[in-house]
């Protein structure tokens, strides 16, 4: 404590202010992957970055997509065996295509 008092004249540590890259994607950015993944959850990380661009005209890396979905719970791939889920989690959910 005395040495940070000598060093910086306070007796705290700066409190950590955001360090880290920006995120990329917004709140509606990953809410849309989140939906696709729930739609199809077999969708390969080149297809998502895809739809991203295409829906949301957003371009961000596969390693970006692939973090936020680790972020987000997701470690691993999951395979779908209900096709007709597909049609009906579009039509709810309003994404014309995550397939």
């Amino acid at each position: 404590v005395f040495q940070l008092f000598q060093l910086t004249g306070l007796v705290m540590k700066k409190p950590c202010s955001g360090s880290g890259h920006p995120c990329s994607l917004t709140a509606h950015d990953v809410q849309y992957l989140l939906s696709c993944i729930d739609c199809t959850p077999n969708m390969y990380l080149s297809k998502l970055q895809y739809h991203l661009e295409q829906a949301r005209g957003v371009y961000v890396s596969e390693s970006t997509i692939e973090c936020t979905l680790w972020r987000h719970g997701f470690t691993h791939k999951q395979v779908c065996l209900y096709t007709s889920w597909v049609t009906h989690c579009s039509l709810a959910l309003g994404v014309e295509d995550c397939t």
